[in-house]
């Protein structure tokens, strides 16, 4: 019974450790993201350090949306794997757990980023 049990919270398992690895690359990137659109992204920019500045944040962003992809991708394969041996409905648990790891993923990385100080003034 025990050992059902832990095959079945096996995947939500998975899940949280990818939620725990993503929150710095997911963090990082928004902040990027937050930096670009100062810069004037997606454009006409004012000047072109800004353009080059947007260009450089835009590449970092790109950078770490590689890096969440791949550790959702290795979890989604680590859950589905411990969905099957639970006999659980493998694309339901993927399905679930990925859309809660998305989301729980970008509102911790929203609200660990500062916002960013104003421009104007």
């Amino acid at each position: 019974m025990n050992a059902e049990r832990n095959r079945a919270q096996a995947a939500a398992w998975v899940f949280i450790a990818a939620a725990v690895l993503l929150v710095v690359p997911t963090a990082s990137a928004y902040g990027e993201w937050q930096h670009a659109l100062r810069y004037g992204w997606p454009g006409p920019y004012p000047d072109s350090i800004s353009e080059l500045n947007a260009g450089e944040t835009i590449w970092k962003v790109q950078f770490w949306a590689v890096v969440s992809f791949i550790v959702l991708c290795g979890a989604a394969i680590g859950a589905g794997f411990a969905a099957r041996a639970a006999k659980q409905r493998v694309w339901l648990v993927l399905l679930v757990g990925l859309a809660i790891t998305t989301v729980v993923v970008l509102v911790v990385a929203v609200l660990l980023t500062p916002p960013l100080a104003s421009s104007a003034g």
